[in-house]
């Protein structure tokens, strides 16, 4: 690590600056997420002095607001690196967004309030069809498919 030289991310207006660290950026719908595997990190948004996020640890910006720094479950956020997605008490409308990055189409919610079921879980990402069908046999959701491309997950009737 060269101090002079450090590692810098932006993102959605968000400044992660690291020198000899391991780290996770993830953008979501309209935030970001930092976790810190090893060392630390300073992550700033435009107008406020950076907060450390020191290894074990996240913190999460949405709309150029910077959240608490909060203990981070890392095999949770470095599942991808496995081709893994893991979901510990996350809102389906989070999981639904993340599988939607590993398949062509869409994935549709039929009402807001199922965004907020929460799931724990653990996928392939090679799988999404078959964690949607996990999903509507262990939640109180339905998913049909009007084509390869359409999913519709709406409240089981």
């Amino acid at each position: 690590a060269d101090a002079a030289r450090p590692f810098v991310v932006e993102a959605e207006g968000t400044r992660i600056r690291a020198v000899g660290t391991a780290f996770d950026v993830k953008l979501g719908d309209g935030s970001v997420s930092v976790a810190v595997s090893e060392q630390s990190v300073d992550v700033a948004v435009e107008g406020r002095s950076p907060v450390v996020v020191g290894s074990g640890q996240q913190v999460r910006s949405s709309r150029r607001v910077l959240g608490d720094v909060r203990g981070a479950d890392l095999a949770v956020v470095g599942a991808w690196q496995n081709d893994r997605l893991a979901f510990r008490e996350t809102p389906l409308g989070d999981v639904v967004a993340d599988l939607q990055r590993y398949r062509v189409g869409r994935i549709v919610l039929t009402e807001a309030r199922l965004g907020d079921i929460p799931v724990s879980a653990e996928f392939e990402t090679g799988q999404v069809d078959a964690a949607i069908d996990t999903l509507a046999a262990t939640l109180p959701i339905r998913a049909r498919r009007f084509t390869s491309l359409l999913v519709v997950l709406s409240p089981r009737s």
